[in-house]
Parts: structure tokens; C-alpha cells; sequence
């Protein structure tokens, strides 16, 4: 917390298929946890890219944002080949706008806690993705100009485990 990671625009971040670190959400994948906040502030022309070593699905874990991540700017951005695209644990206010998230293995997108606001969310799953979006446990999303195709189970699921939880899509 209190932490601000900045990558450029037109970066590209390769993960490994391994944690050497033991640590995070997935001990066994590598994973960027962001407790603090992340600026990764693109344009279409110039992406940021997040991929795995492999073009596996389920190669490397995702973006996680924590609770404690507030503040955060994740635009123009390009996940490919996680577990979970971008998983949102965060209960304060980040940004997400035009963020494509390419053979996912379980979710393009999985809210965990807090609301998942995301302007332009593209998931294109290959056969082994089993969701789109994914709301599970206190989460919320609500998602606008968004694409989910190719999942092999749902497009979209909201896990129906507490009352007063939401998923809104429109024009999507």
C-alpha cells in the first residue's frame, strides 16, 4: 500500500510460467499483485501488453488488484495467456477502460470484492477458458462496451452466494 508502479505505454511485461518467489495468489505462477496503485496508462496505437513465456492458456496467474489497490489507471491494456485476466479483490476506485484479455483459463475477468467498474472489457476465450466474467464471493461488476466471446462454459456468471451482489452489462 502507498506504492505507485508506472509502466510506459508501448511496454511489454513477459511473466514466467513459474513463481520463483513461492508467494501470492497462486504459488506456483508468476502474478502481478498490486496493493498499491498501477498506472498503466496506454493509447490503442502504443498497448501495454501482459503475456506469459508460453502461449498457454493458464501459463502465468494475472493481474490481481488487492483490496488495499485504489488510485489505479489501467487503460489500453492487453493480458494474455493467465489464469485470471484481471482479478479484482479492490474495494476503492481504480479505472479500467479498453482492457483485452486473450485464452484466459478460467476468467477473463473475476470479481472477487468490491465493484468491477470496466469501460470496453474484451475477452476472447480459446477452448479451455471456462468464463468470460466470473463474479464470485462480495464482488460486483459492472461492464460497459464490452466483448466476451469464446468461453467454453459462460460468457458471463454471477455466482449467486450473498444477497445484494450485481452484474450490469450494457451494450454489451
Amino acid at each position: 500500500p502507498g506504492v505507485t508502479l508506472t509502466i510506459p505505454a508501448g511496454v511489454t511485461l513477459t511473466f514466467a510460467a513459474t513463481d520463483v518467489m513461492g508467494a501470492g495468489a497462486n504459488t506456483s505462477r508468476a502474478e502481478l499483485q498490486v496493493a498499491g496503485t498501477l498506472i498503466a496508462d496506454a493509447t490503442p496505437a502504443a498497448p501495454i501488453v501482459l503475456a506469459a513465456a508460453s502461449a498457454t492458456a493458464g501459463s502465468w496467474y494475472g493481474v490481481d488488484l488487492l483490496p488495499t489497490a485504489a488510485g489505479s489507471v489501467l487503460d489500453n491494456l492487453q493480458i494474455s495467456y493467465p489464469i485470471y485476466g484481471l482479478t479484482h479483490r479492490a474495494t476503492g476506485a481504480n479505472t479500467l477502460t479498453s482492457i483485452t484479455v486473450t485464452s484466459a483459463s478460467i476468467a477473463g475477468l473475476y470479481a472477487t470484492a468490491g465493484l468491477a467498474t470496466v469501460d470496453g472489457l474484451v475477452v476472447v476465450g480459446s477452448n479451455v477458458t471456462d468464463h468470460g466474467v466470473l463474479v464470485g464471493a462480495t464482488g460486483s461488476a459492472a461492464l460497459s462496451n464490452c466483448v466476451l466471446r469464446n468461453a467454453d462454459t459462460y460468457g458471463a456468471r454471477l455466482e449467486t452466494t450473498l444477497a445484494g451482489r450485481t452484474l450490469a452489462l450494457t451494450n454489451c
